[in-house]
């Protein structure tokens, strides 16, 4: 082990030499004889005050005072006591008896060995005191260079000064070249000031060519005085940005503090990493960092702290769980992460969900479980002798060392830049054997309770750690593991804060551990699956491992590749479940699931999404969501009303039930002689119809596989509200007159002129037809010569001849498809000249598509009987 001790020179500016010596001048011995034999009155200062030089020297001028009389003559022989007050310095003589010139001098002062203020207190009998100040000021001052070699080795300050004592240790295999390091010292003037703290010690600068951290801690000991009631903290700053960090206290007395570091660079400090700043001081060889004793009141030390960070909202939504990168437990890789992105993104979307892809699904936050993978395994090589050294130094402190790691926490949050910051705390199990080791969060402080998020309770803002006033902390039970040894570890300081900011954008892009875990390749027959699968009908997935162990047997179908060393298979079914295979996938048999379906990368289905390999359980981190969507797909028609006798479009829609792709390709046939439409991202179409029934089938195909998604057939009849025949032929069939009364002949004369109109003009006589829901009818009307004929509705003609309806009591009618089959109707009599009435009608007819061919059979009551009339007729549809 070597070490350097170094005498440092006291090197004066010439300003604080002419001060000095106009000190020096003013301390001459008044020439007034004064009043040898007065009473007392007052003490002045003569000479001494307001001096400054560095901390353990001795003082040029020496303190002195004048005892005056009431009339401010000197007085002689009067005893005038000196005391140190402050600063811990002493004199050589702490009394003087006035001279003839009422002067009482000191001896030499020496200041204490802290930078600062340093006061005198000045008695004789009953007179009011006085105080003389003097300050301590660090001058500048270096060792040579020391080289430590890779076996370790110690830098240590033997020698009366402001360093006396200072002690840096660095233990073997630390770097891994030989470390080059000048510590030098100067005025803490220059430090940022804090409210109600006080800096106990010069700066101290360790300048070397070693930015990057240590593999085991090192240990420093900076000398200080510590005021009473006052708990040293070692500070390591930045002088550029102020950045600043506590270090982790492991001991402190009155004499000063001892702390561990695992850098000697300020660049990885959070605040200057990031900055260019930063990174050029680590990029140009030697590079200085900065470290301070900071004494903090007690008062101040125990006050209520709350940096704002909460669990459910800051930290991770998962479970600490070994993995295949780290085999024991991933806590100190999330409390690592999690703090590094509270600070670095305060205003920033929360970590809590930040990266899961399903909301709930807990291994669904594939990029999370790496990152925090490979932050703890690349942590735990730097981290785990850091606590191990703070545990064997805790077997000289005792109980105490808890309480030292709480005052610690405490510190850094009273000393936070802006505002309190979280920090990270060890915790252990109290046999240092046990592996078991938790990695928390502190988060607030109140009274003797420290409030923690546990990366083994995700979302437990319940949980804290508490500490007996004054002494240990508490057994915290985690797991049914009693944990003890509280061990603050700051961010930058001993962690590598340099490796979560660079890995960081690899974690937003998904890129992150992608060398150290699993790969995995899904395969369907239609091709490779995105993170949804729309299943119409049967569908065919297989998954490949090429890191697996061969599976007890595979799938024989042809889609799959040959050279698989891990396979397995489902087959998706129309109603949205998944069956496997035959095949075990390393111990594990996949099951049956209900759409919508998450799959472990296509590969591992279980609860915990473990699987076995070897003794120990592992997990594949290469979660992947598969949804699994059923479509079902309806065409809905618009209702087609005659407008002036015109055919409208039919409107046609496509209505998908469930997720669909990005893109899609509606497919339609009309099933009417016209050609197919396809339309991409559209489900509406219209089409024209001419009047007839049609089956009309639609298909969703996803537009960049052309996979089929759905498919769905309409039988729907494209038909008018209102059917309108136009006579064009008409034969009076028979004629069965019976004549009864002279009234009866009167009744007869109008039917015969009737039916004359009938026949001469059978154009003017139309058959209507109605068909819809809640009402058929038929009619038989005709128009006098030269009427409008109205061909849009029901109007009553000249008389109506022949009506039948089923809406209409003693009514019925019947229809056949349109275009085919037969119309049928019988009923009373409708409407005409008073003097034709009652009566009914019926009427029997064929279609052959706009054609009607039939008869009409109208019976008119008589008073001795009825007339029977039948007529022939043949008519085409009109619009």
């Amino acid at each position: 082990m070597s070490h350097s001790t170094q005498s440092i020179p006291v090197r004066c500016s010439p300003l604080l030499t002419a001060v000095v010596a106009l000190l020096a001048a003013c301390s001459a011995s008044p020439t007034s004889t004064g009043n040898p034999t007065g009473t007392p009155a007052s003490l002045a200062i003569a000479s001494g005050d307001a001096q400054f030089t560095a901390p353990g020297s001795a003082l040029p001028v020496h303190p002195a005072v004048t005892v005056k009389d009431a009339s401010g003559q000197p007085v002689a022989r009067v005893t005038v006591t000196f005391a140190v007050d402050s600063g811990g310095g002493s004199l050589s003589a702490t009394s003087a008896v006035s001279g003839s010139d009422g002067v009482a001098t000191a001896g030499v002062w020496t200041l204490g060995p802290a930078e600062g203020r340093n006061t005198l207190k000045v008695t004789a009998g009953s007179l009011v005191p006085l105080t003389i100040v003097a300050t301590a000021v660090a001058a500048a001052g270096s060792f040579p260079t020391t080289t430590i070699g890779t076996g370790g080795g110690s830098i240590v300050v033997s020698q009366p000064g402001a360093l006396n004592g200072f002690k840096l240790d660095i233990p073997g295999g630390a770097f891994g070249a030989p470390l080059q390091a000048t510590v030098s010292y100067s005025s803490n003037a220059g430090f940022p000031t804090i409210s109600g703290v006080t800096p106990v010690s010069p700066i101290v600068t360790i300048t070397s060519a070693t930015p990057g951290y240590a593999a085991k801690p090192l240990t420093l000991h900076i000398p200080a005085v510590v005021p009473p009631n006052t708990f040293p903290v070692i500070v390591m700053f930045d002088s550029a940005s102020g950045a600043r960090e506590v270090l982790t206290t492991v001991k402190w007395d009155s004499t000063g503090a001892t702390a561990l570091l695992g850098s000697l660079s300020s660049a990885n400090l959070l605040g200057t990493s990031t900055s260019v700043g930063g990174l050029r001081r680590a990029l140009m060889g030697p590079v200085a960092v900065h470290f301070i004793t900071i004494g903090i009141p007690m008062a101040a030390l125990m006050a209520d702290f709350d940096t704002g960070f909460r669990p459910g909202n800051d930290d991770w939504e998962f479970r600490a769980r070994p993995t295949q990168v780290d085999t024991i437990n991933t806590a100190l890789g999330m409390s690592a992460t999690a703090l590094w992105y509270f600070s670095a993104h305060p205003s920033a979307t929360k970590l809590w969900n930040r990266f899961q892809e399903a909301s709930g699904v807990e291994l669904s936050d594939r990029r999370g479980l790496r990152w925090v993978s490979e932050m703890s395994n690349a942590m735990e090589a730097s981290v785990a002798p850091a606590i191990q050294t703070a545990l064997a130094d805790r077997l000289d402190e005792g109980t105490t060392a808890d309480q030292q790691q709480f005052y610690t926490i405490r510190a850094a949050f009273a000393l936070g830049q802006g505002a309190p910051q979280p920090q990270m705390v060890s915790l252990q199990d109290a046999a240092p054997s046990n592996l078991y080791r938790a990695f928390v969060i502190v988060y607030k402080a109140v009274g003797q309770t420290l409030f923690i998020a546990d990366p083994e309770y995700p979302g437990d803002a319940t949980r804290a750690l508490t500490f007996v006033a004054g002494g240990a902390m508490q057994p915290y039970v985690s797991f049914g593991n009693a944990l003890r040894n509280p061990f603050s570890m700051g961010l930058s300081t001993l962690l590598p804060l340099a490796s979560l900011s660079a890995s960081y954008p690899s974690v937003v892009n998904g890129t992150i551990g992608a060398s150290d875990f699993f790969a995995y390749h899904l395969h369907s027959k239609y091709g490779v699956l995105g993170d949804t699968i729309w299943v119409p009908d049967t569908l065919r997935v297989w998954a490949e491992c090429a890191a697996c162990s061969p599976l007890t047997s595979s799938p024989s179908a042809p889609e799959a590749t040959a050279s698989l060393t891990g396979i397995d298979r489902w087959t998706f079914k129309s109603s949205g479940w998944v069956s496997s295979g035959s095949a075990t996938v390393l111990g594990y048999n996949t099951t049956s699931f209900t759409a919508p379906l998450v799959l472990t990368d296509g590969l591992v289905i279980s609860e915990q999404g473990e699987i076995v390999a070897g003794s120990a359980f592992q997990y594949w981190m290469d979660w992947k969501q598969i949804m699994v969507v059923k479509v079902a797909d309806t065409i809905s028609t618009a209702t087609l009303t005659a407008s002036n006798g015109g055919m409208p479009p039919l409107t046609l829609v496509q209505q998908t039930k469930g997720l669909l792709p990005t893109h899609q390709t509606y497919s339609w046939d009309f099933n009417d002689g016209t050609a197919k439409v396809t339309v991409n991202d559209n489900a509406t179409v219209q089409h024209t119809y001419k009047l007839g029934i049609y089956t009309i089938t639609g298909q969703l195909l996803d537009v960049t596989t052309n996979q089929p998604l759905a498919s769905t057939a309409l039988v729907d009849t494209v038909k008018p509200l209102h059917f309108v025949w136009q006579l064009d032929q008409v034969t009076l069939a028979s004629s069965v007159p019976t004549l009864a009364n002279q009234m009866d002949t009167t009744i007869q004369a109008a039917a015969n002129g009737l039916l004359t109109n009938v026949l001469q003009t059978p154009g003017n006589n139309l058959i209507f037809a109605t068909d819809s829901t809640n009402c058929s009818t038929a009619a038989f009307e005709h128009f006098r010569p030269g009427d409008a004929v109205v061909t849009t509705g029901l109007v009553v003609g000249e008389p109506t001849i022949v009506a039948a309806a089923n809406c209409i009591a003693g009514g019925s009618f019947t229809m056949g498809p349109l275009g085919q089959g037969g119309l049928a109707g019988n009923g009373p009599s409708g409407s005409g000249p008073a003097l034709i009435g009652g009566g009914s009608a019926s009427i029997n007819a064929i279609m052959a598509g706009t054609n009607l061919n039939g008869t009409v059979r109208w019976n008119l009551p008589y008073s001795g009987g009825s007339g029977i009339y039948t007529l022939t007729f043949h008519a085409v549809q009109v619009p």
